[in-house]
């Protein structure tokens, strides 16, 4: 009622105002919108839109002036010379229980102490409700199976190496040399075994020279070396059954990660500097060096998602 009472009062006061007035009025704020719109567009960009480091708009080169493909017609390395890694790592001095971990002569801090803690707390949790499984399910207090190769105990080695956790070590390692099967009936998925379980041994290999990570590492690495059992032998397909030697691509799509396919170069390229066997590298680079082609070919340095293990292309 009251805002009705307004509206009339100011209606009746512009009827009664002078005509001349109403169009100064009018032209006032014409002007005045006018004027602000101008500001709004002609004002530059803040600060914090610029790109760092720039004084001017033509110090900065945009992605689109740059010379795309002759970077990607740059030769890639062969490779890499076995006598240059070990030259590499001539100081790489592996972990000693005695001196590094009973009596490290640097002594943890505080935090430190809190995440070994931390570590000790959620390992007492795994190995009393889910122990030889893949994980552990904190809240119901169960056990899963993902892929039946003991993934929490793997991949948790080097870091239990680290913390100096001799017990919990020891009773891995014992789990690793008795228990760990790779003659599981199921599709697992091979960017997952490779950084986790492949990844897992090599790891505590480096730091122990302990032959039975080497051994289980080999173990796996002729196991997954079947994922590149494609038509294209290129691209590697993303699922692979360990029993059978079998692979195939996920349920949900014939074709594989590219991120995943590409992902895979660094674990088995190190089985084959410790192995002497050049067989996975190989497979693994072949991988890398297709990618690469594909990329030259199409000029585009942006690639999709998925790749096809049966055609080797883009998907």
């Amino acid at each position: 009622m009251i805002v009705y009472k307004i509206d009339s009062f100011i209606q009746q006061r512009w009827r009664s105002t002078p005509r001349f007035v109403k169009l100064y009025l009018s032209v006032v704020f014409i002007g005045f919108t006018l004027f602000f719109a101008f500001l709004a567009y002609s004002t530059p960009s803040s600060p914090i839109n610029e790109v760092p480091g720039s004084t001017a708009e033509g110090n900065v080169k945009l992605i689109s002036e740059l010379d795309v493909k002759s970077a990607l017609r740059k030769a890639s390395d062969a490779v890499t010379d076995r006598r240059t890694v070990k030259k590499s790592l001539t100081n790489d001095r592996k972990i000693n229980w005695e001196s590094d971990l009973k009596n490290p002569s640097i002594r943890p801090n505080k935090k430190q102490l809190e995440i070994i803690n931390a570590m000790k707390h959620t390992w007492m949790g795994y190995t009393k409700y889910a122990w030889g499984d893949d994980n552990l399910k904190p809240i119901s207090k169960t056990s899963h199976t993902w892929f039946g190769l003991g993934l929490t105990i793997v991949d948790s080695l080097d870091t239990l190496l680290l913390m100096g956790l001799e017990k919990e070590y020891n009773e891995s390692l014992d789990w690793v040399r008795r228990r760990f099967t790779t003659d599981v009936n199921r599709y697992v998925n091979c960017f997952e075994v490779t950084i986790r379980v492949l990844g897992g041994f090599l790891s505590a290999y480096h730091l122990t020279e302990n032959s039975v990570f080497l051994d289980r590492a080999k173990e796996v690495g002729d196991k997954l070396i079947h994922c590149y059992d494609s038509p294209v032998k290129t691209v590697p397909f993303s699922d692979l059954n360990l029993a059978l030697n079998k692979a195939r691509g996920p349920f949900w799509s014939p074709d594989s990660s590219l991120s995943e396919v590409t992902s895979l170069q660094l674990e088995f390229r190190d089985l084959s500097r410790i192995t002497g066997s050049k067989r996975y590298e190989i497979v693994a680079f072949r991988t890398s060096q297709h990618i690469h082609n594909l990329t030259v070919q199409s000029g585009d340095p942006l690639l999709p998602m998925y790749i096809s293990p049966i055609t080797g292309r883009f998907t």
